[in-house]
């Protein structure tokens, strides 16, 4: 008798509990049906008074982890106006073919990373929009460069969106081994850099961005700097700090004599290779707008000489590079 009342109250409190479990998930799917009418209302114009928490809310919910990282880029921006951004987006895609069939496993080898540098000066603050689902950071023109082109102008702000913002922080490095197919997953990866940070990245992408600039600066005194960060200032025209002046004149003149000696020491071999190597150097040359300046250089032979512009027109006509007006 004892056991049965034993079973009766568990019974009963099992049965309480799975009609408060249900009750429960009831509520629960109330709570998302108000929240999704409450982020439509938002995404149609309504707002909470704060554009910060407006983008949180339709596209993170309720995350107050995301919600401080925006705010607080917001406020790096506020202090950044008249500075450059950064932004770096990594991507990793796969290259080629693995092999017959299912491979057990693919070699590191067939895996690439793209990334995309975009660089600009900020004229305002961040501006989340929650219409496009942008983070915009206001720089009206922006420099793109992939991998390791040429730096190139655009109109328009620098702008990232909640799927790319989704990797910030994320490193995206190499892969040392094989990857098993069934387990498969592209690495992505978004760094941010604002105001004082994006000269310390060019000085050294690896070094401490906590530290104040000129402390940075001392840090790594006498250390790699990347001239890149001259091109694109240039560009933007903007001033030039001038050891990334020198380092780029230093780069750019050797890169010209690398180019000219190039082309004259090509076979005049007419294969596919041969001529597309020529093209290449051809259209390098134009970037670095050899085909405009006046400077002559002596040959190897006594008393020869070459008028670089005429000499890369002439290449120019014979492979069929058009030259810009």
């Amino acid at each position: 008798m004892l056991q049965r009342v034993k079973n009766m109250s568990i019974n009963n409190d099992l049965e309480a509990i799975l009609k408060l479990d249900q009750q429960t998930a009831a509520q629960h799917e109330d709570i998302r049906t108000q929240f999704s009418v409450l982020q439509q209302r938002i995404k149609n114009g309504e707002s909470t008074g704060d554009p910060i928490k407006d983008f949180v809310l339709v596209y993170y919910g309720v995350h107050e982890e995301t919600e401080k990282i925006i705010r607080g880029i917001f406020q790096k921006t506020e202090q950044a106006i008249g500075k450059p951004i950064l932004t770096i987006y990594k991507q990793e895609h796969m290259n080629g073919c693995t092999g017959m069939g299912n491979p057990d496993s693919i070699s590191p080898y067939h895996f690439s990373i793209e990334t995309t540098y975009r660089l600009g000066i900020l004229g305002q603050p961040l501006r989340p929009d929650t219409a496009s689902q942008l983070l915009i950071f206001p720089t009206g023109k922006q420099a793109i460069k992939r991998d390791y082109g040429m730096w190139k102008l655009h109109e328009g702000d620098i702008a990232i969106s909640t799927w790319e913002f989704h990797y910030l922080g994320n490193k995206v490095e190499r892969r040392m081994g094989h990857t098993d197919p069934n387990h498969l997953d592209y690495h992505h990866g978004l760094s941010i850099f604002i105001g004082d940070e994006v000269e310390q990245y060019f000085r050294n992408p690896h070094g401490d961005l906590s530290l104040e600039l000129e402390e940075f600066k001392a840090q790594i005194h006498g250390k790699w700097i990347d001239p890149s960060y001259a091109e694109v200032l240039h560009l933007l025209g903007q001033k030039v700090p001038e050891e990334f002046e020198v380092k780029l004149e230093e780069r750019t003149t050797r890169e010209k004599q690398e180019v000219i000696d190039a082309l004259l020491n090509n076979t005049g071999v007419s294969e596919e290779s041969e001529v597309r190597s020529i093209k290449k150097r051809l259209e390098r040359a134009l970037e670095l707008g050899m085909h405009t300046e006046d400077r002559t250089i002596p040959l190897k032979y006594p008393g020869s000489n070459l008028h670089i512009p005429t000499y890369i027109k002439d290449m120019c006509k014979t492979y069929k590079v058009d030259i810009p007006t």
